[in-house]
């Protein structure tokens, strides 16, 4: 991994620490994730001032569970850093979590003018949309989401869960298959063995579980298989 070669090299990159704590949270790996999160902190004093505000916001989100703390400094780096897409991003996340999805959808909308390809700020605008009960809406923006980043794995999986939901079992299969497609390890591998599981299809089910298990990166992925 790109930080963890980084940190080899200064043991006190504290963003680097910082982007790898965010790796191993979406590998599931809590342990990996908690220690560089903390080292992130420690280091903190040697980074520059956005990065510190970063690493605080993250820190107080992920480790201390203060959202309050949290909101107040991404609102802060918004403002102070009007043209940062990941400041706007997880202000909008914040605002979701508040459920005030009107401010969320705007936050997420600044993200997206400034980097009409940002699959994060996509990911939370669907959720965002959901939350609020918006399903039409929310596909829509899934569907924008996979023609502007053909190569990320996650719109696909996405719409497959929007197309199962609605019973739609082959658009479900085509978008699931597409996203492994794209990324070999991802978890629409278990997806596919659910739908030919629904359909009484149990090898290819079987097969698709054995797949994904084997190709998955961490501990924590392979478990959804099991």
């Amino acid at each position: 991994m790109l930080f963890e070669k980084a940190i080899k090299l200064d043991s006190t990159f504290a963003s680097a620490h910082l982007n790898l704590a965010l790796a191993y949270r979406n590998l599931w790996n809590s342990i990996g994730s908690e220690e560089s999160f903390k080292k992130a902190k420690d280091f903190s004093h040697k980074a520059m001032n956005k990065e510190r505000l970063y690493i605080e916001a993250y820190y107080a989100r992920h480790i201390n569970r203060n959202y309050d703390k949290a909101f107040i400094i991404f609102e802060e780096m918004s403002k102070t850093y009007p043209k940062d897409k990941l400041a706007h991003a997880e202000l909008g996340w914040m605002f979701w979590r508040k459920e005030i999805y009107n401010k969320a959808i705007k936050e997420l909308e600044i993200a997206l003018e400034l980097d009409p390809e940002y699959g994060l700020a996509y990911n939370y605008l669907v959720d965002t949309y959901i939350e609020k009960g918006d399903f039409n809406s929310a596909l829509k923006i899934c569907s924008l989401y996979a023609s502007k980043c053909p190569w990320d794995a996650l719109p696909f999986d996405r719409l497959g869960d929007f197309y199962l939901a609605e019973g739609k079992l082959d658009k479900a299969m085509t978008n699931y298959k597409e996203a492994v497609k794209i990324k070999p390890e991802f978890s629409s591998n278990y997806k596919i063995a659910y739908v030919y599981a629904f359909q009484e299809n149990y090898v290819e089910a079987l097969k698709w579980i054995d797949y994904y298990f084997n190709r998955a990166r961490s501990f924590g992925k392979r478990g959804e298989g099991l």
